[in-house]
């Protein structure tokens, strides 16, 4: 699997191929996608949710919600975290690109299998209530090689949060933005890699930060 450092931020990004992914679930939860098979190009994907120490290598919301330079950044808004990748050369996922570099080939509902692992994943039962080192986990990555994907933050998407394949809102008004993964201060059941969250993109919310993700080819992504 190739591996990449982004030249402006020093992100470590790897190489997802391109092809059919299984995405959802045939046990699916009201929020979760269906089982489906899509087709995907290749892309690049941060190790890492983007770090504290990454963020401040360019200007970017103020607003966070912990200090730390391994932690993740949280507390910024789905347009900050947008706008930050952005001047980057780099961008949000859709969520179909995040849950196949979730599930790194799994069809299982956990990137690791089918039951609940404490020791890959951090979540309101195990994270003691506040964002951990992203490297405390860095010896169980998935098969794509990517930490934390499950858990610790929850990562801002670029899709609109409705219902799969008719479009219509789960919520009255703006549906909101989609945002997966789980996180310190969610319930283990968001940890499975078809959940889909949804929240006010204008609004910066704790325990929600953002992984980058990149086009195959661009120049910043280059080794």
């Amino acid at each position: 699997m190739g591996t990449f450092v982004h030249r402006l931020t020093g992100i470590v990004m790897h190489l997802v191929p391109g092809g059919a992914f299984v995405l959802g679930q045939d046990d699916a939860l009201p929020r979760e996608l269906p089982r489906q098979t899509c087709q995907l190009a290749p892309f690049l994907v941060g190790r890492f949710p983007v770090l504290q120490r990454e963020w401040d290598l360019l200007p970017g919301d103020d607003q966070r919600a912990h200090v730390g330079g391994s932690l993740p950044i949280s507390g910024v808004s789905w347009a900050s975290a947008r706008a930050w990748l952005a001047s980057a050369g780099l961008r949000l996922p859709s969520e179909r690109e995040w849950e196949a570099a979730c599930r790194a080939g799994s069809t299982q509902a956990y990137p690791w299998g089918t039951g609940l692992d404490g020791r890959a994943a951090w979540f309101l039962e195990n994270s003691g209530g506040a964002p951990r080192d992203c490297t405390l986990h860095v010896q169980q990555p998935n098969a794509f090689g990517l930490v934390d994907m499950p858990g610790n933050v929850s990562e801002w998407c670029e899709d609109d949060l409705d219902l799969p394949g008719e479009g219509s809102s789960w919520q009255e008004g703006d549906p909101g933005k989609v945002h997966r993964g789980g996180s310190f201060d969610a319930p283990s059941i968001q940890l499975r890699s078809s959940f889909r969250g949804g929240s006010d993109p204008t609004k910066a919310y704790p325990d929600l930060g953002l992984r980058a993700f990149a086009d195959v080819f661009r120049d910043e992504a280059a080794p």
